[in-house]
Parts: structure tokens; sequence; C-alpha cells
């Protein structure tokens, strides 16, 4: 027969188990609750949106006879002095696309999300190789969730002549 002592500590043991079922509960109705109805696609987990790349190259254009130059090729990519693979570049890219190691750029183009000091080596038909060091960061950050993003750097680039 049982005893008093078995009876409790299976109270108690079931009591443990309500409990805990009670608790995953409502976690779980709090994370329903917080996702709420919406047309937002964005909707579930909190996340960061990047609305842009964080470096824009608006023109490239030959320095000597200020033409504008169709394609350039962007190599040696540095973020604060640490090598960048082009492929993580693209990701958040517009008008890039990626060949061996560098970054083939149809001004204007758009490149990377994180914030430093970029170096970069652009060259052109005709023109000389030009070392770039720019640093870009987003000038709007919103807040919230999901929070964003937005407002990239803006360049230009004059490259000169070969010969000139």
């Amino acid at each position: 027969m049982m005893g008093l002592r078995s009876i409790w500590d299976i109270m108690m043991g079931l009591r443990s188990i309500l409990r805990s079922t009670i608790l995953l509960a409502v976690v779980v109705l709090c994370m329903q609750l917080s996702c709420g109805k919406s047309t937002n696609p964005n909707v579930g987990p909190c996340l960061h949106v990047f609305e842009e790349p964080i470096l824009h190259i608006v023109s490239a254009r030959n320095a000597h006879t200020g033409t504008s130059l169709r394609s350039i090729m962007i190599s040696d990519i540095e973020i604060d002095g640490i090598r960048q693979d082009p492929f993580s570049l693209a990701i958040e890219s517009r008008s890039v696309a990626v060949l061996d190691s560098s970054l083939v750029c149809n001004p204007p183009c758009a490149f990377g999300i994180q914030a430093g000091m970029y170096t970069f080596r652009v060259s052109a038909d005709g023109c000389r190789d030009t070392v770039v060091t720019c640093y870009p960061d987003y000038t709007v950050n919103k807040g919230g969730c999901p929070s964003s993003s937005s407002g990239g750097l803006r360049i230009s680039l004059d490259l000169q002549e070969i010969g000139k």
C-alpha cells in the first residue's frame, strides 16, 4: 500500500510539471501576441534591415577628358585593414558583379553594409590604378522592430588617364 509520503511526492511532482506547463504556455502566448496580425512581411523575430548599401559610387570619370567611365574594377578591398571577400560585399549591392577576387562596378553602383575605413584599388581601361580610402557610415538609423539603416556615403571618382 502506498504511504502518505509517496502520495505527497507524486503530488509535488505533478505540481512542478503543472507549473512548468503553465510557464511554457504563457511564454508561447506572449510570443504569439507580440507578432500580432500585420501585412508587414518582416513580422516575426526582430531584425535589422539595410535599406541600401553603405558605399555608393555615384560616378567615375576620366579626369583629363571628363568622359564617364562605363565600368570600373574594384580590387584589394579592405575594411579597417581586413581584406574582404568580394562575394560578401556583393550580397547587398547595386550594379555590381563579382569577377575573380574583384568587384566589377557599372556606375552608379553600390556595395557593402559594414561601417569603417574602406581602402580599395580602382582600375579602368585607359586610366591609372587609383587607391581610394573613405569612411562610409549610415546617416539614418531607425530603431524599433524591425530597425533599419539607410543614407550611405556617396562618392564620385576621377581617375587619371595613363600617360597624362
